[in-house]
């Protein structure tokens, strides 16, 4: 089996979508419209999607109460530190600095829509660039 795609209700996903795509380099696969306005955003592979969506039968989590550790998406790029530059101006938070892990992977923690990123320079397995939510801690 095959992971087709992973989800989490969020409060604006249409305007995630719009950002993840602007943003992360991720495609906006499908577009749903109310009430829950979820979105399929596909990676450059095409092999794995995510779905975000706000479906009133439940709470959004508290993203922001979560240490990156339980929740986060991990995106891999060739240079953290100008990706972490970049996502920034466009308006990610940071959620601490660049580190490196005792494995020599370089990894750092940003968060966009109570959602958090990790990106990585993609030369180790560990190696990712955590993107969090707005508020929060990790997720996407």
């Amino acid at each position: 089996m095959d992971i087709e795609h992973v989800a989490y209700t969020m409060e604006d996903p249409a305007a995630a979508a719009e950002w993840y795509a602007r943003n992360l380099g991720l495609r906006i696969v499908h577009r749903g419209g109310p009430p829950a306005y979820g979105r399929f955003l596909a990676d450059s592979s095409g092999h794995v999607m995510m779905e975000i969506y706000n479906n009133q039968k439940v709470r959004v989590p508290d993203y922001r109460a979560m240490d990156p550790l339980v929740l986060h998406v991990a995106l891999e790029v060739p240079d953290v530190r100008a990706a972490r530059e970049r996502l920034l101006a466009a308006g990610a938070g940071a959620v601490g600095d660049v580190d490196v892990t005792a494995d020599g992977s370089t990894i750092a923690c940003l968060t966009r829509f109570g959602v958090d990123f990790f990106k990585a320079d993609g030369l180790k397995p560990s190696s990712s660039l955590q993107v969090m939510g707005a508020e929060g801690r990790c997720l996407l």
